[in-house]
C-alpha cells in the first residue's frame, strides 16, 4: 500500500504542474541530515511558479520522516539566465515513522546555475519551523540541498 501511495503522489507531482503551468521543471536534490526530494515545479508566469515535492529524511540509514510540500516561488532573474536567484515560501506535511505528523512552514533561498538550454544545477536552503502541533521553537531546522534537473516547456 505504501508503495502505491509513493506512485500515486509523484504521478500528482509530475501531472499537477503540467496542467497548470506554462513548463515544468523536475528536479532531484539530496540535502544535509541526510535528506532528499523529488520535485515538480510549474511556472505560472515569467517570474513566479508553484513547487511539489516528495522528499524523505534519514537517521543512521534509517528512513525517518517523509515530507510532502508545496511552495511558491520568486525569480529574480528570467528562468533562461545562466544565474537564477530565487526566494520562495512553503508549507509542508512531515509524516513520522509512528504515524505521527507536523505541519510545518519553510522560507526558501535559492539559486539556479542553468547548464544548457534545458539543464540545470541548483542550490537550495530552507528553514523550516514547524506549526503544527506546536512543540518548541527549539525544533525548527536549516535543510541545504544541492540539486539537478531539467526544464520542459510547453
Amino acid at each position: 500500500m505504501r508503495r502505491v501511495t509513493y506512485i500515486v503522489v509523484f504521478l500528482a507531482l509530475v501531472l499537477t504542474p503540467v496542467l497548470a503551468g506554462q513548463a515544468v521543471d523536475l528536479e532531484g536534490k539530496i540535502g544535509t541530515g541526510p535528506s532528499f526530494a523529488v520535485v515538480a515545479e510549474g511556472d505560472i508566469s515569467s517570474s513566479l511558479s508553484v513547487a511539489f515535492s516528495f522528499g524523505m529524511e534519514y537517521e543512521e540509514q534509517t528512513p525517518s520522516a517523509t515530507i510532502f510540500g508545496l511552495a511558491g516561488k520568486c525569480y529574480f532573474a528570467p528562468k533562461d539566465s545562466q544565474f537564477v536567484p530565487y526566494l520562495g515560501v512553503g508549507g509542508y506535511l512531515k509524516i513520522l515513522p509512528d504515524s505521527t505528523s507536523e505541519i510545518l512552514v519553510g522560507g526558501i533561498a535559492g539559486a539556479r546555475l542553468n547548464l544548457f538550454s534545458n539543464a540545470y544545477l541548483s542550490g537550495e536552503a530552507i528553514y523550516y519551523a514547524p506549526i503544527a502541533p506546536i512543540t518548541d521553537i527549539a525544533a525548527a531546522y536549516l535543510r541545504f540541498y544541492l540539486g539537478a534537473g531539467i526544464h520542459i516547456p510547453f
